[in-house]
């Protein structure tokens, strides 16, 4: 275990909407469900191409997330691509998440010339997939609606994020906050196997930060008076001060959050949690140095 610092659960009463199956009521939450987890094929015999070079493939599975953009020749191209925009976000991309993303551009073009044109008008350079026969489409079946035919898929080539960035800056936020994360746990790694305990609680608070403030997970959107776990994260940051750190836990353990607390404060900080909460809402655990290891 971390010297110092205990690990306390708080249990607070809360239930997320998306555990419930009769309250996906909405178009965009239907379409959430159905493609969350779903795994992505990709063809193999696409050719791909870019403006400025000679092009070179850039493999779905150099990176721990790529970006899947697949536009259709239904409607007008040009409206749907926001090259400009997407020439941003690759910059954005390339200087602060460099090896952690690639982008996977897939056209199903009615003209390819205009496609071409489109390019140079926008100086996209980025190597792009010319789907002639729809092949993608034809292996994954995608949503009608080209807001959401746009992915965020982790290394398994699996979606874990579905929506248009260029078409909503919200969305993009949301995917810079899941990549984002996923740089941060090896980050608190490499503090955890240096001894710097310090470092690791700052990028656990900074990780709870980024949940509360862009994923938005700690309420349900159709329950906002609802905000007990909230609430927790507020009390404890402010019985905590300096003795500690909190984050919303989630996972197996929706409804809790998770405080990191030193030894000498643990008491104190149950005693103040459990008056609000209830008796026992705080749960002391102590965790073993060593994690799942083979014994025989």
């Amino acid at each position: 275990m971390v010297k110092g610092v205990v690990l306390i659960l708080g249990v607070v009463c809360f239930t997320f909407c998306g555990c419930k199956n009769d309250q996906l009521s909405t178009e965009i939450e239907k379409i959430v469900k159905e493609w969350t987890g779903k795994k992505i094929i990709f063809p193999q015999d696409v050719f791909c191409k870019s403006i400025d070079r000679d092009t070179l493939c850039i493999s779905p599975n150099s990176t721990p997330y790529k970006i899947l953009v697949y536009t259709d020749s239904i409607g007008c191209t040009s409206c749907k691509l926001h090259l400009y925009k997407w020439n941003a976000i690759i910059k954005e991309v390339n200087d602060e998440m460099a090896g952690f993303v690639n982008f996977q551009f897939y056209f199903h073009p009615k003209n390819i010339e205009e496609i071409f044109f489109l390019f140079r008008k926008d100086s996209f350079k980025y190597p792009c997939y010319m789907d002639i026969c729809n092949q993608l489409d034809k292996l994954n079946t995608f949503p009608k609606d080209s807001r959401y035919q746009t992915f965020l898929l982790d290394k398994y080539n699996k979606v874990v994020c579905i929506g248009n960035p260029t078409e909503n800056p919200q969305i993009w936020s949301l995917y810079k906050q899941i990549i984002n994360e996923n740089k941060r746990v090896q980050k608190e790694v490499s503090a955890l196997k240096a001894g710097n305990i310090g470092a690791f609680l700052d990028d656990v608070k900074a990780s709870g930060n980024s949940s509360f403030k862009y994923l938005q997970n700690v309420y349900s959107n159709q329950d906002i008076k609802n905000q007990n776990v909230s609430l927790a994260l507020f009390v404890s940051e402010m019985f905590l001060g300096q003795n500690g750190v909190c984050r919303v836990h989630g996972g197996g353990f929706a409804g809790t959050i998770q405080a990191f607390v030193k030894n000498g404060y643990v008491e104190n900080y149950k005693y103040e949690m459990d008056k609000i909460f209830g008796k026992d809402s705080c749960k002391d655990l102590r965790i073993r140095k060593y994690g799942g290891i083979k014994v025989l």
